[in-house]
């Protein structure tokens, strides 16, 4: 039985203010026990490093010379599926509970990304400012050619020009 959407008396009503405030309550605190599950899966996972002797978040050559961390490479599939899932899936909210900022990502990549991006910019602004340049100077040639001709030259142009007009007719 689907209650009316005008009915106060009814416990969904729409615009109940009660209900509103307890689901507000709700989804701070929802919020909140995401946010200390992924404080604790992350300092569990420095603990965990610390513990091997690895020496913090900074080393992860050392990682790679003894073999790797089995809760480092489970923690970095899981964000590599949910940025696949994100990404891929079209969703915009990235607000389950495994959403974490990945401290281990590769900051080299990123910065290798930026700055192809902002080469790739800046080429593209250099071929324009080439383009407008030489288009620039093109107008300019061709207005010293018809200051050079003088008035009567493009006297004989205008008549030319109409006279084309008139023959393709």
């Amino acid at each position: 039985l689907m209650p009316h959407s005008f009915d106060a008396c009814c416990s969904k009503y729409r615009d109940d203010p009660v209900r509103a405030t307890l689901e507000k309550k709700a989804n701070k605190e929802a919020a909140a026990a995401r946010q200390a599950e992924a404080a604790a899966k992350m300092s569990q996972l420095l603990k965990d490093r610390l513990a091997q002797g690895t020496g913090g978040a900074g080393s992860s050559q050392g990682l790679a010379e003894k073999g790797g961390d089995d809760a480092e490479d489970r923690y970095k599939r899981d964000l590599a599926a949910q940025r696949n899932r994100l990404l891929h899936n079209g969703d915009d909210s990235d607000s389950s509970s495994s959403s974490v900022h990945d401290p281990f990502a590769n900051k080299r990549e990123k910065r290798e990304k930026k700055r192809e991006r902002k080469e790739k910019r800046e080429k593209k602004e250099k071929k324009k400012k080439d383009k407008d340049k030489d288009k620039k100077s093109k107008k300019d040639k061709k207005s010293k050619r018809r200051e050079e001709e003088g008035e009567e030259g493009e006297r004989e142009r205008k008549k030319h020009k109409k006279h084309k007009r008139s023959e393709s007719d």
